[in-house]
């Protein structure tokens, strides 16, 4: 098992363990005193700028404008996914961060709110990109009349699932 997913499964079992004790059923936990160690951070792989253009180049023509808001912007795949015509201003370069791409009961995508109040955010987006994005919004057939329409919809006009992008469009 991944040491993050010890992680996780320890601290849900131990918090199991502490309920009992309060709730009576067991006189100590027997987790008291163990501590896991240290896990390492993941090391991450940025690409360079040539790779990104190549990156950019071999996705769906659909997703490559994903792919450039990732990279320049620095922001979350479901940020992303869940951005809508409304929040995108080409005239301002601007993109307004307001909701993202959530799994929900099921693993059904949902919209919803940004991870934090932080997450929520305007950002200024250089001319390339914001030339990007009006060639995606132009092949899509968006315009600036449907503000609530989603910037990178799945085949049925619905949020993207990440599982299903990643596995279609990123593997």
């Amino acid at each position: 098992m991944a040491p993050r997913t010890v992680r996780r499964t320890y601290g849900a079992f131990r918090a199991a363990l502490n309920y009992a004790v309060e709730a009576d059923r067991l006189a100590r936990t027997p987790c008291r005193g163990i501590r896991l160690p240290a896990v390492e951070p993941a090391t991450a792989t940025v690409p360079d700028p040539i790779q990104l253009v190549k990156l950019a180049d071999v996705v769906d023509p659909l997703y490559s404008a994903m792919v450039w808001l990732g990279a320049v912007l620095g922001l979350r795949w479901g940020e992303v996914a869940g951005l809508r015509v409304g929040r995108v201003d080409l005239l301002r370069k601007t993109v307004t961060v307001a909701e993202q791409v959530t799994r929900g009961p099921g693993g059904a995508a949902v919209m919803g709110p940004p991870k934090s109040a932080a997450a929520r955010r305007t950002i200024s987006i250089p001319v390339e990109l914001a030339d990007e994005l009006s060639a995606h919004m132009n092949s899509l057939g968006l315009t600036g009349a449907e503000p609530d329409e989603l910037l990178f919809p799945n085949s049925e006009g619905r949020p993207l699932e990440y599982s299903n992008w990643r596995r279609r469009v990123w593997v």
